[in-house]
């Protein structure tokens, strides 16, 4: 458990990458969703994370699939510019297939990237605020 000045929650960490669709499933089936860090110090939390276990690739719950170009959040809340962190020329929509976001070892876990969904990545759900 991990505790935030906006409360505490639980978070787990996928021991297997699968695409976007399936992360989301997967959290939802353990009654979660997948993580949302909205404010810096979660999205800190996340770097943190996916850096220290190495995985190649992480999701996030943030995609601009519904309308390209338009970052919102699972739960549909839009983001806040001033809180996310790209990496370097990010989000590119890399041949127009690019809707769903998460960091990997190539940004050196320092900014978001936008990906195609049907990659596989590892992935963390959070269960709380």
């Amino acid at each position: 458990m991990h505790s935030y000045n906006e409360g505490v929650e639980c978070l787990y960490h996928s021991t297997g990458a699968v695409p976007y669709l399936d992360a989301r499933a997967d959290c939802i089936a353990r009654g979660a969703v997948l993580f949302m860090p909205k404010t810096r110090p979660r999205l800190d939390v996340f770097f943190y994370i996916a850096g220290v276990l190495k995985r190649q690739y992480t999701w996030i719950g943030l995609t601009d699939r519904a309308v390209e170009g338009t970052f919102v959040w699972e739960d549909g809340e839009p983001i806040n510019g001033s809180t996310i962190k790209w990496a370097v020329g990010q989000p590119d929509n890399n041949l127009g297939i690019d809707d769903c976001c998460g960091t990997d070892d190539y940004v050196k876990y320092a900014g978001l990237n936008d990906y195609d969904c049907t990659s596989s990545a590892f992935y963390i759900c959070q269960l709380g605020p």
